[in-house]
């Protein structure tokens, strides 16, 4: 049995024990009273967030093992990262801080009133960065695609 194999199973098992400590957090939750439901949710947000450490420790883990077994990988990752930070930057530096609260609730204006603005020129860079790429990925499938056909 060879690593790839192993690791492919030990990420299967990891992902049903994530998913059966998610079922159990949703049943407790569900099923509770009104008087526990408040211990239920910060019972439940406890596991996920042991949950998000765990996946990002194993991401991480497995980040690391790719780099050791083939190191020029990191090239194309870095690349592509520094892509990422580049679109960024330049959506940030493009951003908004304004934001319209015609017709929204007076609980809603207030909520957005306390929120900083630099706050939420990183949401408007960030969004703008997650449009881009979908758009730009869309394009990359679509346009593979059409290369396999005349190929």
């Amino acid at each position: 049995m060879n690593l790839f194999k192993i690791s492919n199973i030990g990420g299967k098992i990891i992902a049903g024990l994530l998913v059966l400590l998610g079922l159990i957090g949703s049943a407790m939750i569900y099923t509770a009273d009104d008087k526990k439901l408040g211990s239920q949710v910060d019972f439940g947000l406890s596991l996920a967030y042991i949950g998000t450490y765990l996946i990002l420790g194993l991401i991480l883990a497995f980040v690391i093992r790719g780099i050791l077994l083939n190191p020029k990988s990191i090239i194309k990752s870095a690349i592509s990262v520094g892509i990422i930070v580049v679109l960024f930057f330049v959506f940030y530096q493009m951003g908004s801080d304004h934001v319209t609260l015609e017709g929204k609730s007076l609980e809603m204006v207030a909520m957005v009133k306390a929120i900083p603005s630099s706050t939420i020129k990183m949401i408007d860079a960030g969004l703008n960065t997650l449009y881009t790429l979908v758009v730009l990925s869309l394009v990359a499938i679509v346009g593979t695609e059409i290369w396999k056909i005349f190929k």
